[in-house]
Protein backbone atom coordinates (compact mmCIF):
# COMPACT_ATOMS: atom_id res chain seq x y z
CA UNK A 1 0.00 0.00 0.00
CA UNK A 2 2.96 2.32 1.05
CA UNK A 3 4.55 1.72 -2.41
CA UNK A 4 1.30 2.52 -4.43
CA UNK A 5 0.82 6.17 -2.23
CA UNK A 6 4.44 7.07 -3.22
CA UNK A 7 3.99 6.04 -6.99
CA UNK A 8 0.47 8.12 -6.95
CA UNK A 9 2.65 10.92 -5.22
CA UNK A 10 5.16 10.85 -7.59
CA UNK A 11 3.30 11.09 -10.80
CA UNK A 12 1.29 13.44 -9.82
CA UNK A 13 3.75 16.08 -8.89
CA UNK A 14 5.76 14.95 -12.17
CA UNK A 15 1.97 15.69 -14.06
CA UNK A 16 1.84 19.12 -12.09
CA UNK A 17 5.54 20.15 -13.53
CA UNK A 18 4.35 19.36 -17.10
CA UNK A 19 2.97 22.44 -18.96
CA UNK A 20 2.67 20.30 -22.39
CA UNK A 21 3.02 16.17 -22.22
CA UNK A 22 0.32 14.76 -19.96
CA UNK A 23 -1.77 17.67 -20.94
CA UNK A 24 -4.63 15.84 -23.02
CA UNK A 25 -6.44 19.64 -23.95
CA UNK A 26 -3.14 20.79 -25.00
CA UNK A 27 -2.45 18.01 -27.12
CA UNK A 28 -5.93 17.46 -28.69
CA UNK A 29 -6.62 21.13 -29.35
CA UNK A 30 -6.08 22.38 -33.44
CA UNK A 31 -5.73 25.72 -34.83
CA UNK A 32 -7.85 26.54 -37.73
CA UNK A 33 -5.72 28.93 -39.39
CA UNK A 34 -2.52 26.80 -39.54
CA UNK A 35 -1.18 25.64 -42.87
CA UNK A 36 2.24 25.07 -44.21
CA UNK A 37 3.04 28.56 -44.61
CA UNK A 38 2.14 29.04 -41.30
CA UNK A 39 4.26 26.46 -40.06
CA UNK A 40 7.15 28.02 -41.48
CA UNK A 41 6.57 31.65 -40.92
CA UNK A 42 5.83 30.21 -36.79
CA UNK A 43 9.45 28.33 -37.01
CA UNK A 44 11.54 31.35 -37.97
CA UNK A 45 9.28 33.56 -35.53
CA UNK A 46 10.58 30.77 -33.25
CA UNK A 47 14.46 31.82 -33.73
CA UNK A 48 14.01 35.03 -33.90
CA UNK A 49 11.95 35.76 -30.69
CA UNK A 50 14.20 33.11 -28.53
CA UNK A 51 17.49 34.94 -29.25
CA UNK A 52 14.91 38.27 -28.26
CA UNK A 53 14.46 36.45 -25.18
CA UNK A 54 17.74 35.61 -24.25
CA UNK A 55 19.10 39.35 -24.79
CA UNK A 56 15.74 41.05 -23.30
CA UNK A 57 16.13 39.14 -20.32
CA UNK A 58 19.39 36.87 -19.48
CA UNK A 59 22.11 39.55 -20.87
CA UNK A 60 21.81 41.47 -17.60
CA UNK A 61 24.26 39.79 -15.62
CA UNK A 62 27.59 37.66 -16.86
CA UNK A 63 26.36 34.46 -15.34
CA UNK A 64 22.81 35.36 -16.66
CA UNK A 65 24.67 35.66 -20.14
CA UNK A 66 26.54 32.22 -19.79
CA UNK A 67 22.79 30.93 -18.70
CA UNK A 68 21.10 32.15 -21.31
CA UNK A 69 23.58 31.27 -24.26
CA UNK A 70 23.53 27.71 -22.87
CA UNK A 71 19.67 27.49 -22.90
CA UNK A 72 20.44 29.24 -26.30
CA UNK A 73 21.75 26.68 -27.66
CA UNK A 74 19.38 23.44 -26.52
CA UNK A 75 16.64 25.51 -27.92
CA UNK A 76 18.87 25.49 -31.35
CA UNK A 77 19.29 21.57 -30.90
CA UNK A 78 15.12 21.42 -30.10
CA UNK A 79 14.55 23.40 -33.15
CA UNK A 80 16.97 21.34 -35.20
CA UNK A 81 15.39 18.52 -33.37
CA UNK A 82 11.46 19.36 -34.40
CA UNK A 83 12.59 19.97 -38.34
CA UNK A 84 14.34 16.64 -38.29
CA UNK A 85 11.24 14.99 -36.82
CA UNK A 86 9.02 16.97 -39.23
CA UNK A 87 10.78 15.65 -42.13
CA UNK A 88 11.26 12.24 -41.02
CA UNK A 89 7.55 12.35 -40.41
CA UNK A 90 6.85 13.45 -43.34
CA UNK A 91 4.39 16.47 -42.20
CA UNK A 92 2.88 19.09 -44.69
CA UNK A 93 5.39 21.76 -44.03
CA UNK A 94 8.71 22.54 -44.94
CA UNK A 95 11.43 24.90 -44.16
CA UNK A 96 11.68 26.35 -47.47
CA UNK A 97 8.44 27.09 -48.43
CA UNK A 98 6.90 30.33 -48.69
CA UNK A 99 3.02 31.69 -48.95
CA UNK A 100 0.59 33.59 -47.59
CA UNK A 101 0.04 33.31 -44.00
CA UNK A 102 -3.32 34.26 -41.98
CA UNK A 103 -1.87 32.74 -38.90
CA UNK A 104 -0.80 34.43 -35.15
CA UNK A 105 2.66 36.05 -34.67
CA UNK A 106 4.49 34.90 -32.06
CA UNK A 107 5.65 38.05 -30.01
CA UNK A 108 7.11 38.18 -26.57
CA UNK A 109 6.43 40.33 -23.69
CA UNK A 110 9.67 42.77 -23.17
CA UNK A 111 8.95 43.56 -19.94
CA UNK A 112 7.48 40.24 -18.10
CA UNK A 113 9.65 37.57 -17.71
CA UNK A 114 6.72 34.87 -17.06
CA UNK A 115 4.71 35.96 -19.72
CA UNK A 116 7.63 35.95 -22.04
CA UNK A 117 8.81 31.92 -20.58
CA UNK A 118 5.62 30.90 -21.18
CA UNK A 119 4.61 32.59 -24.04
CA UNK A 120 7.97 31.54 -25.94
CA UNK A 121 8.06 27.54 -24.21
CA UNK A 122 4.03 27.27 -25.90
CA UNK A 123 5.42 28.48 -29.14
CA UNK A 124 7.75 25.59 -29.22
CA UNK A 125 4.98 22.79 -28.41
CA UNK A 126 2.22 24.12 -30.31
CA UNK A 127 4.82 24.17 -33.83
CA UNK A 128 5.63 20.56 -32.41
CA UNK A 129 1.53 19.65 -31.98
CA UNK A 130 0.81 21.02 -35.23
CA UNK A 131 3.32 19.82 -37.23
CA UNK A 132 4.97 16.69 -35.61
CA UNK A 133 1.60 15.44 -33.09
CA UNK A 134 -0.28 14.26 -36.43
CA UNK A 135 1.84 11.90 -38.01
CA UNK A 136 4.67 11.18 -35.23
CA UNK A 137 2.75 11.39 -32.11
CA UNK A 138 4.79 9.31 -29.84
CA UNK A 139 7.80 11.49 -31.64
CA UNK A 140 5.82 14.95 -30.79
CA UNK A 141 4.93 13.41 -27.02
CA UNK A 142 9.13 12.69 -26.83
CA UNK A 143 9.31 16.47 -27.61
CA UNK A 144 6.57 17.99 -25.44
CA UNK A 145 8.81 16.60 -22.68
CA UNK A 146 11.76 17.71 -23.60
CA UNK A 147 10.42 21.44 -23.54
CA UNK A 148 8.60 20.95 -20.55
CA UNK A 149 11.89 20.20 -18.86
CA UNK A 150 13.68 23.24 -20.70
CA UNK A 151 11.05 25.44 -19.42
CA UNK A 152 11.60 24.17 -16.14
CA UNK A 153 15.73 24.44 -16.37
CA UNK A 154 15.01 28.07 -18.56
CA UNK A 155 13.00 29.31 -15.06
CA UNK A 156 15.04 27.63 -12.84
CA UNK A 157 18.40 29.83 -14.83
CA UNK A 158 16.46 32.52 -15.02
CA UNK A 159 15.78 32.75 -11.38
CA UNK A 160 18.84 31.87 -10.02
CA UNK A 161 21.36 33.77 -12.30
CA UNK A 162 19.27 36.87 -13.02
CA UNK A 163 16.29 37.60 -10.72
CA UNK A 164 14.75 35.67 -8.17
CA UNK A 165 12.21 38.23 -8.44
CA UNK A 166 9.85 36.99 -11.16
CA UNK A 167 6.43 35.43 -9.58
CA UNK A 168 7.36 31.94 -11.23
CA UNK A 169 10.47 32.09 -8.98
CA UNK A 170 8.30 30.16 -6.16
CA UNK A 171 8.54 27.14 -8.00
CA UNK A 172 11.69 27.40 -10.17
CA UNK A 173 13.55 27.81 -7.12
CA UNK A 174 11.52 25.84 -4.37
CA UNK A 175 10.59 22.69 -3.91
CA UNK A 176 6.97 21.77 -2.47
CA UNK A 177 8.95 21.98 0.51
CA UNK A 178 10.47 25.35 0.58
CA UNK A 179 13.86 24.01 0.24
CA UNK A 180 15.96 25.75 -2.87
CA UNK A 181 16.50 23.09 -5.82
CA UNK A 182 19.60 22.19 -6.75
CA UNK A 183 20.59 22.83 -10.51
CA UNK A 184 18.47 20.92 -12.27
CA UNK A 185 20.41 18.64 -15.22
CA UNK A 186 19.98 19.71 -18.92
CA UNK A 187 18.78 17.78 -21.09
Amino acid sequence: MKLFVAATALVSVSAWQRAFANQPTFIASTDDWWSPAAAVKQFGDLETETEKYFATYFDTTSQGTKAGNQMAKHLQKTRDDMQKLNDRCGATSSRGRRGADNGERLTLATNDPKSALFTLFWAYARWARNEIQPTCPKAAMRMFKKIDRLQQITAWAYCAKVSDSSPFCSWALYDSNDNRKKEPKTI
